[in-house]
């Protein structure tokens, strides 16, 4: 990637992208301050979204308001767990992790042992996350 390229992606809507590390403070502030984020791990939106919990439940235990804290200017390596563009697809036709694979689908294709892996893999994803 070139050097412009990189820059582009560091920036959107003239928006500094702040790249957090692993300091979750500073992530905070940032986002509290109207600020996008960048993470290298999804575990450190996890632990992003524990310390906005505690902020929640510190204001709601001691009657003052919250700040607001957009969840769609949080990135990990510049995707976006929360926001994305809609796919025009409706979600009733989106795919599940249920039933049995459509005919010539590529789920289809797939032994049940395989199936069964990435299923086990999703969910173990989305428990990391805590979605």
């Amino acid at each position: 990637m070139n050097d412009s390229s990189e820059e582009e992606l560091k920036k959107k809507d003239d928006i500094e992208v702040i790249e957090a590390g692993d300091d979750i403070q500073i992530a905070v502030n940032a986002l509290a301050e109207g600020k996008r984020i960048n993470f290298e791990q999804p575990r450190q939106v996890s632990t992003l979204l524990d310390e906005l919990k505690s902020i929640a439940d510190e204001a709601k235990s001691s009657g003052t308001a919250s700040k607001t804290y957009d969840l769609c200017k949080v990135t990990v390596q510049q995707t976006n767990l929360f926001c994305i563009e809609s796919k025009g697809i409706p979600r009733v036709q989106m795919p599940q992790l249920k039933g049995a694979p459509t005919e010539g689908s590529k789920a289809h294709d797939l032994d049940a042992a395989d199936i069964v892996v990435r299923r086990i893999s999703l969910i173990a994803l989305l428990i990391i996350l805590k979605i």
